[in-house]
């Protein structure tokens, strides 16, 4: 796991994909010019990095021990046990939490899309938004289920 590809590409796309960061650095570049919002962009890639890091860690520190021809239940029950490390107890919330900001986002782009109809592009930008949070919704599923 040490030079997986998947997390990898996980890390470039999230520093390039629409979040607060970029909305922050095009913001920061727009009012500031390119060089003053440099260590703004440093950051945010030092941050990422760093979460991909300690995410990277959390697994190999604390691997689920089951089988893996076991299913999702009993993956479920050993990462609930009261003994189990807390790291891999949060693990139960994320799928959750997932799913509330998929249907936030869904929800904002929805409303921004209907709101500004004569404006094409924030509707274009609004439906693109929805269809990336849906495939990524049904990848996070597609991975849960394998």
């Amino acid at each position: 796991m040490f030079l997986d590809p998947l997390l990898y590409a996980f890390l470039f796309l999230g520093l390039f994909s629409p979040g607060p960061n970029v909305i922050m650095l095009t913001a920061s570049g727009a009012r500031f010019g390119f060089r003053a919002s440099l260590p703004h962009l440093f950051g945010v890639v030092l941050g990422v990095g760093v979460i991909g890091a300690v995410t990277a860690l959390g697994d190999t520190l604390y691997p689920i021990s089951v089988d893996a021809r076991t299913g999702m239940v009993e993956r479920l029950e050993v990462a609930t046990f009261s003994t189990t490390n807390v790291v891999i107890q949060m693990r139960v919330l994320h799928p959750f939490l997932a799913v509330l900001g998929a249907i936030y986002l869904l929800v904002m782009s929805a409303v921004v899309g209907l709101r500004l109809r004569g404006h094409g592009a924030v509707r274009r930008w609004a439906i693109l938004l929805a269809g990336m949070v849906v495939a990524q919704t049904v990848a996070g599923v597609v991975n849960i289920l394998l």
